[in-house]
């Protein structure tokens, strides 16, 4: 027998689930990063493989699973849809903003050559 199609979430709903994913694969990601990578920050390049693939795991994620999903009418067009709506902007462009700074991060370990400052 065919099922109907669960209705969408809510606006407040949607963006509990959203924030909650963005800052769950954000925070892992970071932990991982901090974890692996024990050099001192001054001695850290963003070379290792697990970097870009943990960014790239993170940043699938978030469009699959944090960004689709929001649906608003003028029923359930109130502050938190609004507020909703700005999450979602706010996570958009923290995705192309990361990605960018990711992509530099990544070109740079083709040009960066250790100094030795004494």
């Amino acid at each position: 027998m065919n099922q109907a199609p669960a209705p969408p979430p809510t606006p407040g709903r949607w963006l509990a689930t959203s924030i909650g994913w963005t800052l769950g694969g954000v925070g892992s990601w970071l932990a991982l990063n901090a974890a692996v990578l024990d050099e001192p920050y001054a001695e850290k390049t963003p070379a290792a493989p697990l970097f870009f693939l943990g960014f790239a795991v993170l940043h699938g994620l978030l469009w699959w699973r944090a960004a689709p999903g929001l649906v608003t009418d003028r029923e359930t067009n109130t502050w938190v849809g609004l507020l909703a709506f700005a999450w979602l902007v706010g996570l958009v462009l923290f995705q192309f903003i990361s990605l960018v700074v990711v992509l530099l991060a990544f070109a740079s370990a083709f040009f960066y050559e250790p100094v030795n400052w004494e």
